[in-house]
């Protein structure tokens, strides 16, 4: 399978769309008990979005961590980590609910991007001689696989324990122009 990509000149290409796999399986393994910070109100990511429900789960360890992950595009919430003192500390840059994630200018924040990450130049690649043209989304160009990404799918709950989080989606054939490989 041959891939050429457009010339990129202010970045390596670091991404072979050979290697875009349709099943996406993320996971997120802090080890110990489930906790929450105090200012994430499980109910503000309670949401139907595309028909399916949204939610967060929260991990922690006994050190002082707590991650909290929502399962709309499968994004790091909250990280929080004692500082050098001992004081936790939220080192996330994320929003406390549903909503503010929607209606973010932003809409990669904490998020699984994809199918690739970075631009396509002019929203273009050729894969097997065949050229495919995606949705722009950045002044011409596709960022971080278009305007519905991975970002803005709700995944699947696979997996919820104690120790680990594994959240799954299926991009189909054809979903915001890339071909099933």
């Amino acid at each position: 399978m041959k891939i050429a990509l457009p010339p990129v000149s202010y970045t390596k290409a670091i991404v072979s769309l050979s290697g875009i796999v349709m099943c996406m399986l993320l996971t997120v393994v802090v080890s110990a008990q489930k906790a929450r910070p105090d200012y994430l109100n499980p109910e503000n990511f309670e949401k139907e979005v595309n028909g399916k429900k949204t939610g967060i789960a929260f991990l922690s360890n006994k050190k002082g961590m707590q991650v909290a992950i929502t399962n709309y595009g499968a994004r790091l919430v909250s990280a929080v980590i004692p500082d050098k003192n001992g004081k936790p500390v939220d080192i996330v840059v994320g929003f406390n609910s549903i909503d503010e994630y929607i209606k973010a200018t932003g809409r990669n924040y904490g998020a699984t991007v994809g199918r690739y990450a970075n631009r396509m130049a002019k929203g273009q690649f050729t894969l097997d001689g065949a050229i495919y043209q995606l949705p722009l989304n950045n002044n011409g160009n596709n960022l971080h696989g278009g305007p519905m990404g991975f970002n803005e799918q709700v995944w699947d709950w696979v997996k919820v324990s104690d120790k680990a989080i594994t959240l799954a989606y299926w991009s189909k054939d054809g979903e915001n122009g890339f071909p099933e490989i």
